[in-house]
């Protein structure tokens, strides 16, 4: 069986690590994640922030998940800003 070499803790934060092996601690576990898509905003509330197509982050998550499904969308700020997310569904392998 395939086995990830994605570190939870260190990419999403500690805070989504333990709901993450939830999904991926057995063959068939499903996990939704979303993330800032590219276009989208360099930095969020003042920090920095990571933005990921749903390719990089099947990339990112390795060989023990294969991407689904995946869904872009567009937010409106307050400030009128267009903020690009994407959403995508892993299955573990």
């Amino acid at each position: 069986m395939p086995s990830s070499t994605f570190s939870p803790a260190k990419k999403i934060g500690p805070d989504i690590a333990p709901r993450w092996a939830l999904a991926s601690g057995r063959a068939g576990g499903q996990a939704i994640i979303g993330t800032f898509a590219s276009g989208g905003p360099e930095r969020c509330s003042g920090l920095p922030v990571v933005r990921y197509e749903p390719e990089s982050l099947a990339a990112e998550l390795g060989d023990g998940f294969q991407l689904v499904e995946s869904l872009h969308e567009e937010h409106l700020t307050p400030s009128r800003k267009v903020q690009r997310f994407q959403f995508s569904r892993f299955i573990k392998r």
